[in-house]
């Protein structure tokens, strides 16, 4: 029987304890609130951070379409560009420019003078060191997330401590960034085509040049008419060179009415073909209606870092086990106390 007895006593009594945490429920309701009071202020106390997020996608290839006149023009003349260094090939399409914008959205500079003429950046770093305006743009540009979906699709997000604030940030982020690629776009294509103008007007200079020359031998000679019958002397503007002295041997003997009217012609070249180009660009320069790339700014999204629920849930369970804690110390304690006098 003994031994019995000192079983139980050894057991813990489950019931006997939560009839004791029952009976002292106060306590245990006092450390919730004092937990949760805690909690709240701490809560109050950190600065809210938001987390804004936009999807991206390429447009579709139907927005370039005009592109395609301006590029094949480009591309067909890349041979009068000498050019080791890099290709000469123009693209513009939808794949090629959402590639473009993600590598800009990375790109340090360019995001550091956006950020520099936000309304609520500049005001933010306006009364502050050089310095510090470094350390607090860059931190703006690291906060900058760009996680690709899809070879086509993309999710750029970015950390603000106000959601509405956050929002207009990212959109205009987006459209600068937007605009900027647009202006580089039109601005080498119309760099490619005055280039190829250029190198056309320095051939037809020196093709007048050189024919010049042949005119002043055919007079000399006194050649006026054609002296050859099946001879293919004449080279394109585009590829003439007047140091190839195989393909220009005697031209003189074309006679000098036909140099000058060759002569003529080229002087009357208006380069049709690189104006009509030229208007071309100006055109879809103008146009406003050209989606770049696709995003839709009602779309966005801001979600709060502080997750004010599940800070709640954990004040109430540490208050629970601080409260029930305290209870079961007191309970052993006492009874520590009333074995000792009885002993």
């Amino acid at each position: 029987m003994k031994k019995n007895n000192l079983i139980h006593d050894d057991e813990i009594d489950f019931f006997e304890l939560f009839k004791t945490v029952w009976n002292r429920k106060i306590i245990v309701i006092c450390t919730v609130l004092v937990s949760i009071l805690i909690f709240s202020y701490i809560e109050n106390q950190k600065p809210d951070v938001y987390n804004i997020s936009l999807d991206i996608k390429a447009s579709k290839p139907s927005q370039f379409d005009q592109f395609l006149i301006i590029t094949s023009f480009i591309n067909n003349k890349k041979n009068m560009i000498e050019s080791k260094t890099k290709s000469l090939s123009v693209s513009v399409n939808n794949i090629e420019i959402y590639n473009k914008f993600i590598n800009r959205m990375g790109d340090y500079d360019e995001l550091i003078e956006i950020f520099k003429k936000n309304k609520y950046i500049k005001k933010q770093i306006s009364q502050i060191s050089e310095y510090d305006q470094k350390n607090i743009l860059y931190g703006y540009f690291q906060s900058i997330k760009i996680n690709k979906i899809e070879s086509e699709k993309a999710t750029i997000s970015f950390k603000w401590n106000n959601s509405k604030e956050g929002e207009e940030i990212l959109t205009d982020l987006i459209s600068l960034v937007r605009r900027n690629l647009e202006k580089e776009v039109f601005l080498n294509l119309n760099n490619r085509v005055d280039l190829i103008k250029n190198i056309a007007e320095r051939n037809n200079l020196s093709r007048i040049e050189y024919l010049i020359e042949q005119n002043e031998i055919a007079k000399e000679l006194n050649i006026s008419e054609n002296q050859i019958n099946s001879v293919n002397l004449y080279q394109s503007v585009d590829s003439v060179n007047i140091n190839d002295t195989q393909g220009n041997i005697a031209y003189y003997l074309r006679g000098y009415k036909a140099i000058e009217k060759e002569i003529a012609l080229i002087k009357n070249r208006n380069f049709k073909a690189i104006k009509n180009i030229k208007k071309l660009i100006r055109s879809l320069e103008s146009n406003n209606q050209i989606q770049w790339i696709n995003f839709n700014p009602y779309s966005i999204t801001s979600s709060s870092f502080n997750n004010s629920n599940r800070n709640l849930i954990l004040s109430i369970i540490l208050g629970l086990l601080v409260g029930v804690g305290y209870i079961l110390i007191s309970r052993s304690y006492h009874f520590f106390k009333t074995q000792k006098k009885n002993n």
